[in-house]
């Protein structure tokens, strides 16, 4: 178990949850209605001290009235955003300071700060032992602390479709090499071809399927010292064996789409002029209201993790980022070692002023226990050589599937895991910037920091499938739904050989399986033997043109 530290950034209190600013104005309200009082305006004096009374009702975002004020501050906000509006601030572009894109990958930011893309991987980190969990995640937390004090990262994910041109292009190739024969019995290897090809061409185009893509971005001002960094995170996280790529301009591109919405076709990149590219990233409308917005027709919003669970395991994350029809959005930022022991030094202080000046146990109780967490970090920065990181963590729903539950369901996934969500009701236009892939964060009321290690333990990767360059489509995870491809002939560390077991309980589907990899290796030409003692694929032999050789009565032939 690790622990995540209560916030380190505690609002000064004088009484309960209100601060000095509080107090002041509800003195300043208790004189406007005492002077009502003692002016005969007593319709006056009731009505202010109603309204007092619920402005200043604590929430789970704060006290009410500051609610108020970002909604006040909302309704004048400029609310609808198009491409080709002539009024700057009504032009998409002010959302996001977006300038170029460099043939190498970088990106440039107004204001003078570029970026790097480097696309990450996933393992099958649930079946380790926990000593090679915790390797996996030392490995993730020193590509981290790589980061130096004047960058920060975002770790993103995005659901990207799945990809199958390679496979349908291979599966084409041989069918058309297969009609130039003039065989009549290969026919039927050629139907089997055909409905393999519309198989994959169905997931490919028309149903398509759904991945968690992760992505880290690193953010610097000098673009020299940010390659050399984006080059050493990416050898350290490749040590945990997680795959990593440094992204190019057109791949770059078409992830900065993917960061708005998944509704286009990515394919179409490849033929955009280089010049318009930052405009082909770009949505064409954004509409937002105070719980959500719309982008390009789709409605979606924004959430923040507004509290933590106290005690974590290995990754913890990983409930969040898998979250279906989401993007998920956690922006990293170091924080110099002597400020952040100046600010836990500050927070225990009042911490332990707390507990003295509590009115209650139960007060008095989470007075120790944020202390006791602000111990257990000062003591891990100290002395086991940690880092400090503000960390803000927001997940962006989607309503692709026009489920009016859609925010729903995000939230009571995170309520399950423990996290504490914020609806950022009446922030979504400062949400819908600090959750884009930006240099620019405007949700700081909800940063918590959190040391390396407890960090990196966040470690959503964890996803691993099986698509075999040059397999056969055999079905789909049920878990989360990736297509299922198999080559039985691949080689590699974790791939020696060629040999398999097919296990399930009974009825489970152990017998079609086998008939459909039968059927799909005899027509890719390789040679099958059947040892069949109960006559089971007696009639898929001689669908297929095979022979039978009966042992035990020999009649045919037999077996040396």
């Amino acid at each position: 178990m690790r622990i995540i530290p209560k916030k380190i950034r505690v609002k000064n209190t004088v009484w309960k949850c209100y601060s000095m600013p509080d107090i002041i104005l509800a003195l300043v309200m208790f004189g406007i209605i005492f002077i009502s009082i003692t002016s005969g305006k007593w319709a006056i004096a009731v009505i202010l001290g109603l309204i007092s009374l619920l402005m200043f009702m604590p929430t789970q975002d704060g006290i009410l009235y500051t609610i108020a004020v970002e909604n006040v501050k909302f309704i004048f906000a400029k609310k609808k955003y198009t491409k080709d509006a002539v009024s700057i601030k009504e032009n998409i572009s002010s959302l996001f300071d977006l300038k170029e894109i460099k043939g190498n990958g970088v990106i440039k930011y107004n204001g003078g700060v570029y970026a790097r893309v480097i696309k990450l991987g996933q393992k099958n980190f649930l079946i380790e032992d926990e000593d090679r969990q915790d390797y996996d995640v030392e490995c993730f937390a020193n590509a981290l602390k790589m980061i130096e004090g004047n960058q920060f990262a975002d770790v993103v994910k995005i659901d990207r479709p799945v990809n199958l041109d390679v496979y349908s292009e291979e599966l084409f190739n041989r069918l058309k090499e297969q009609k130039e024969q003039d065989i009549s019995k290969n026919n039927i290897r050629t139907a089997i071809l055909r409905e393999r090809l519309d198989k994959i061409d169905k997931l490919n185009n028309v149903k398509k399927r759904y991945i968690s893509d992760f992505y880290l971005v690193i953010y610097g001002r000098n673009e020299g010292d940010l390659e050399n960094v984006c080059i050493n995170v990416a050898y350290q996280i490749n040590k945990s064996g997680i795959d990593t790529k440094i992204l190019t301009e057109r791949d770059v591109a078409v992830f900065l789409k993917y960061s708005f919405s998944r509704n286009f076709e990515e394919r179409e990149a490849s033929g955009v002029e280089k010049e318009k590219l930052i405009d082909w990233i770009k949505p064409k409308e954004i509409e937002f209201k105070s719980q959500g917005y719309k982008i390009d027709g789709i409605g979606a919003s924004v959430m923040a993790v507004a509290d933590y669970p106290m005690r974590v395991k290995n990754a913890w994350g990983m409930g969040i980022f898998h979250i279906p029809n989401t993007k998920v959005v956690m922006r990293l930022k170091p924080v110099e070692q002597f400020k952040a022991i100046k600010r836990i030094d500050k927070c225990i202080s009042d911490m332990e002023a707390r507990q003295i000046t509590a009115e209650n146990a139960s007060e008095s109780s989470s007075a120790e226990l944020h202390r006791d967490t602000m111990g257990i970090l000062l003591e891990s920065l100290q002395a086991e050589n940690e880092s400090l990181f503000d960390v803000t963590l927001t997940v962006t729903a989607y309503d692709y599937l026009n489920d009016e539950n859609y925010k729903k369901t995000v939230r009571r996934v995170l309520s399950t895991g423990n996290f504490k969500p914020s609806t950022l009701y009446g922030l979504q236009i400062e949400g819908f910037k600090s959750a884009s892939v930006t240099p620019e964060s405007n949700i700081k009321n909800h940063e918590r920091g959190i040391n390396s290690s407890t960090l990196a333990a966040v470690f959503p990767f964890v996803m691993s499938n099986t698509m075999d360059s040059g397999g056969v489509l055999l079905g789909e995870n049920t878990l989360n739904r990736y297509p299922f491809f198999l080559n039985l002939w691949k080689r590699s560390k974790l791939h020696q050989n060629s040999n398999g077991m097919v296990i399930g309980q009974s009825g489970s589907g152990k017998s079609f399986f086998m008939k459909d990899l039968i059927a799909n290796e005899w027509s890719n030409g390789t040679r099958v033997i059947l040892l069949d003692p109960e006559a089971e694929y007696l009639t898929l032999t001689r669908n297929l043109n095979g022979n039978v050789i009966d042992v035990g009565r020999a009649n045919e032939g037999r077996i040396n």
